[in-house]
């Protein structure tokens, strides 16, 4: 069986037991009962969940067996006793502590990695794990590639370089399935006097709430001790999140439109995120051929980059090549193109996402 096709049955499969087990959770002990179990955005959120499996699963292998080889110089038996035993001292100890430990070190370096995503610089890419204004279990798995990739391949790749051997996160799967689900899922539990030590959904809940409120708070993944190391604990008594989502409302509600929502200049991502519409926008500071949302052809907007931009507009039964001026990319910088460079678009050009 090829090894995508296993990893997506193997995330469907947890994606059943998830949706079993939180959502029976949500009838009995709901965080906000009115909160339907299928959300407005639970189509959205699955497309998230199987991308994992998709492509960080190939790209996280690629990424530590790269590292792998290049430390053992090709050795394949010194190779294949890492895999299998791990790096002394950590190889040395009981496969429980090898657990607590790549869990202490872990959370602790994906506390400071998601305290600076929320910082100016990387906000964007991690805004789109922020922007349900309904949080259940299936939000654990809606992060931009680019978030998915430091916090979890990168972090992942590090803890297998410093000796922890991959076996230990095979084990690993169903503890990081449920408990990043557990945290998210529309569920009341605080953990009572354990609330300072590890994470609860209701701890996690008031990490997505504004800004103002809990959302610069609570950044633990597991080991809520962490912020109360470090002074970002909030859990404020005799009182529940209720509001989430982000400051801004300029972040799109579709797949395409998020992807590219970061490399967008913000009044521009407002004015796409407003209209909820998908166009197709050929050429990128890159040269790439990229997707956002927007009727960019009829509303006329500002959004073209240093390199030529063709904008289709979906209501026309053919595609029309639009020369548009320089502003959407967040760079700016010149490319040695005119503002209006125009270039045509191929017939055949498809407008893809939804609109």
């Amino acid at each position: 069986m090829p090894e995508i096709l296993q990893q997506v049955l193997v995330s469907a499969a947890w994606f059943a037991v998830c949706m079993i087990v939180f959502s029976v959770l949500a009838v009995l002990m709901p965080l906000h009962p009115r909160q339907p179990l299928w959300r407005r955005e639970s189509r959205l959120d699955t497309l998230y969940w199987f991308l994992p499996a998709i492509l960080y699963g190939p790209l996280g292998l690629a990424m530590a067996s790269g590292g792998l080889y290049l430390m053992h110089g090709g050795d394949q038996e010194r190779m294949a006793a890492f895999i299998s035993q791990g790096y002394p001292p950590i190889a040395g100890l009981p496969l429980w502590a090898q657990f607590l430990l790549l869990l202490a070190i872990s959370d602790f370096i994906q506390y400071w990695i998601h305290r600076n995503f929320h910082r100016s610089a990387f906000w964007k890419f991690h805004a789109i794990h922020h922007s349900p204004k309904e949080v259940d279990w299936m939000v654990a798995a809606r992060f931009h590639p680019v978030n998915f990739i430091v916090s979890s391949l990168f972090v992942g790749t590090l803890m297998i370089l410093l000796g922890f051997s991959p076996v230990l996160f095979a084990m690993m799967v169903p503890f990081n399935y449920l408990y990043s689900g557990m945290v998210h899922a529309n569920v009341n539990w605080t953990f009572g006097p354990l609330k300072y030590l590890f994470a609860s959904p209701v701890f996690h809940h008031w990490h997505h709430t504004m800004s103002d409120q809990g959302g610069n708070k609570n950044f633990a993944a597991t080991l809520a001790i962490y912020d109360v190391l470090f002074g970002t604990f909030y859990m404020p008594s005799g009182k529940l999140p209720e509001e989430y989502g982000v400051d801004s409302d300029d972040v799109p509600e579709d797949f395409v439109g998020q992807l590219f929502y970061p490399f967008l200049k913000p009044e521009v991502a407002a004015e796409l995120a407003e209209s909820g519409r998908v166009a197709t926008i050929v050429g990128t500071p890159t040269g790439d051929v990229v997707q956002v949302v927007g009727d960019v052809a009829d509303r006329g907007l500002e959004i073209a980059s240093p390199a030529p931009l063709i904008a289709v507009n979906r209501e026309l039964a053919e595609p029309r090549a639009t020369a548009l001026p320089v502003g959407l990319w967040s760079s700016n910088d010149d490319a040695g193109l005119d503002d209006t460079s125009t270039v045509n678009a191929p017939a055949s050009d498809p407008i893809g996402g939804r609109g």
